[in-house]
């Protein structure tokens, strides 16, 4: 059985940093497509040491979501029962988070909105714990009633557990949301490169650029900021077709961080745009 994620005990660890000695599931590692520089796979970085990871066990295996989203949260009993449903997954009937729910989807479908929202704060107030389909379910009536600071408020939760699912689409639109109504609304660096990523990939590569730019101008520090160049620079010449400004940004990233263990794979990408 593998260990579990240094950062999210709830999974299992499916990648060990050789550096730092911590192991990870596969959200919390930094996935590069190494055709993009010559080579054949894709590698996954630790977040802290920027070098590649190392598999734990044989396979690659990501939780499927409908089980983190009913998997006990930490205000459930360690010893809470379980109702088995044929064909359903296995759901703990005393978590507090799932019953609240659940309250909050009768009032929702009797169309009060307001005490379902009125209910979904209270709970927050008493220390109640989020999982992904309340934070969903919160999300929702806030955009119904128009609660736009609220919701800003809430939306790094939310964008969490939606970037963790893949749910690119939904996490767009919240994000985008939350830019319309607050320019300056940011989250945390992992996920503003996954956010990057996912805009790439739905086909908005100048958003992609504009998203990986905000994560190197407010987190300079961060481990994630050179990836997030590099990122930049890809987008450009391969979505964008603009190999100039793509060259001027690995020029700017190699001279900026020329002891960095991805220099090679820099300087690889930059010779491969110099050939074309």
């Amino acid at each position: 059985m593998n260990p579990i994620c240094s950062v999210h005990p709830e999974q299992p660890a499916h990648w060990l940093c050789p550096k730092c000695k911590q192991p990870f599931c596969s959200d919390c590692v930094i996935t590069l497509d190494t055709s993009s520089i010559g080579g054949t796979q894709v590698v996954r970085f630790c977040r802290k040491c920027m070098i590649a990871t190392k598999p734990i066990g044989v396979t690659d295996v990501v939780i499927p979501f409908w089980k983190w989203i009913f998997s006990p949260s930490k205000l459930s009993s360690p010893t809470g029962k379980f109702k088995k449903h044929p064909g359903k997954p296995e759901t703990p009937v005393d978590d507090p988070a799932t019953t609240t729910l659940e309250q909050i989807d009768t009032l929702y479908r009797e169309n009060k909105h307001d005490k379902a929202l009125d209910h979904i704060r209270q709970w927050i107030k008493n220390g109640g714990t989020m999982n992904a389909a309340l934070a969903g379910r919160y999300s929702d009536l806030l955009i119904k009633a128009g609660q736009t600071d609220e919701l800003r408020n809430h939306a790094p939760l939310l964008l969490k557990f939606l970037i963790a699912a893949k749910d690119g689409q939904r996490a767009i639109t919240i994000f985008d949301a939350c830019r319309d109504a607050t320019p300056d609304f940011t989250i945390d660096p992992a996920g503003l490169l996954k956010i990057g990523d996912m805009l790439s990939a739905g086909g908005r590569p100048r958003d992609a650029i504009k998203v990986f730019s905000l994560l190197t101008k407010n987190n300079p520090e961060a481990p994630e900021t050179p990836l997030a160049c590099f990122k930049a620079a890809q987008t450009c010449h391969e979505r964008l077709v603009a190999p100039d400004r793509a060259r001027k940004i690995l020029e700017q990233l190699i001279h900026k961080y020329p002891t960095h263990t991805m220099l090679p794979a820099f300087k690889s990408y930059l010779a491969r745009i110099g050939e074309q």
